[in-house]
């Protein structure tokens, strides 16, 4: 059975990689970095052409280069 990557997954996924991140710095509470890494991994596994069909790759390399400066 394939796993079919929504919304909801990515989500849970990106929240376990900031609460690991925050664990491994012996936090109890998330940190900027810690934030960075949930966002990190969720653009990982559901990228802004999953989000918005009808944008190109084009567009969406864009996008994440405006938002990298």
């Amino acid at each position: 059975m394939k796993l079919t990557m929504t919304y909801q997954l990515a989500h849970a996924a990106s929240m376990d990689a900031g609460n690991r991140s925050m664990r491994k710095a012996g936090r109890s509470v998330w940190s900027d970095a810690d934030y960075s890494a949930s966002v990190a991994e969720f653009n990982r596994l559901f990228p802004l052409e999953a989000q918005y069909p009808w944008m190109t790759r084009a567009e969406a390399d864009a996008i994440r280069a405006r938002d990298a400066a």
